[in-house]
């Protein structure tokens, strides 16, 4: 009874995986991404019972995995698909209007300490086109997806992630404004964040 209970266990932190990181499991096969997925979970077991929350250091995991010499982009796909989650599932709060800054004084501009909205999520990602390999993974066509991934050029690049209206949207930005908002949630005023 016990290992049909571990066994069961263990498929549910599979098929949990597979739905949290679905571009990684394209990119790699089924079944490459199932094994690797058995041996992440018999090394991490779940600690909550809400299995959309599952796999936070899955990047980590594959990170150290020989497939990185091949795909060293795969890491990062897997940080980003969860910072999807992570902006997805974010609190609510207000987000400060470019109207709310008109009405300060220029010279107190730079000392205010704006803090990214509780759904924001960033990274610059120096290994490669990650947001492009995500990106490409967006469409049902296959066709479509390979040759948009034949085309790219092969860059570091970053993504800012935000929630408007309840939907995730994802947007290539610069390493400036990664480090800039790196900063912020630092608490740093936006006069040092700017500088930086």
């Amino acid at each position: 009874g016990f290992a049909v209970h571990r066994n069961t266990v263990l498929s549910g932190c599979i098929d949990a995986l597979a739905a949290n990181y679905p571009v990684v499991a394209a990119l790699v096969g089924r079944e490459w991404f199932r094994d690797a997925a058995a041996a992440y979970a018999r090394e991490t077991p779940p600690v909550d019972a809400r299995l959309m929350h599952y796999g936070a250091d899955f990047h980590a995991f594959l990170g150290r995995l020989p497939v990185v010499e091949a795909l060293p982009c795969l890491p990062g796909v897997a940080l980003l698909e969860r910072l999807w989650r992570e902006s997805h599932m974010a609190a609510d709060a207000p987000a400060l209007q470019a109207s709310h800054l008109r009405d300060v004084p220029a010279e107190s501009l730079a000392r205010l300490c704006p803090r990214p909205h509780p759904a924001a999520r960033w990274r610059w990602f120096g290994e490669g086109p990650v947001l492009g390999v995500w990106q490409a993974h967006q469409v049902d066509d296959e066709a479509r997806c390979r040759a948009a991934l034949e085309a790219m050029a092969w860059r570091a690049e970053g993504a800012l992630l935000t929630r408007i209206d309840g939907k995730v949207e994802v947007r290539r930005t610069s390493r400036a404004a990664c480090a800039l908002l790196d900063a912020c949630a630092g608490g740093a005023p936006l006069g040092v964040a700017i500088a930086l």
